[in-house]
């Protein structure tokens, strides 16, 4: 019995990982892996469901050498009656021990380059049908960060409403 409830867990693990729905996820690409406080980086998204909840994540491919241990961002979102609201992002990249926070996306000459997602909005509703723009932009003190590569933004269907 005991050696059952560790299989038990990993099976519900696995199975509650293979059934997220992405609607939408998509990435650009730092100019030359240096991201300039003034470089914006933006996606839109047709929202055409405003009863489903979505829950939102900052998507993140930076350098092993990034020389701090966090990133800040603001990702506004435009909506398409031209108002807009500003999330801060707070985004670890290394943990105490320095140990970088994602998976290994790619081994290059130019280092390993790390992949990592951060939920910034649970369960959140479209208010209203249309064109959704997300524009990124670093918050962080410094005028230009090295070693980022990739921002981008996933939606995915919210699993567990409590509905």
């Amino acid at each position: 019995m005991r050696s059952f409830i560790p299989f038990l867990v990993v099976l519900i693990g696995c199975s509650a990982s293979i059934n997220r729905e992405i609607v939408f996820e998509e990435y650009k690409l730092v100019d030359g892996d240096r991201w300039y406080s003034d470089s914006t980086y933006s996606m839109t998204f047709e929202a055409n469901d405003s009863l489903t909840g979505y829950d939102f994540y900052f998507n993140l491919r930076y350098s092993k050498g990034y020389e701090w241990s966090n990133l800040y961002t603001f990702v506004i979102t435009e909506f398409p009656d031209g108002r807009s609201a500003v999330d801060t992002v707070e985004c670890i990249l290394f943990d105490r021990r320095g140990k970088p926070v994602g998976s290994e996306f790619v081994n290059s000459a130019a280092g390993t380059i790390m992949d990592a997602s951060y939920l910034f909005k649970v369960n959140r509703r479209f208010p209203m049908s249309g064109k959704y723009n997300f524009v990124i932009r670093h918050a962080m003190r410094t005028e230009v960060l090295d070693g980022i590569y990739d921002v981008g933004i996933k939606l995915e269907k919210t699993r567990f409403s409590g509905k």
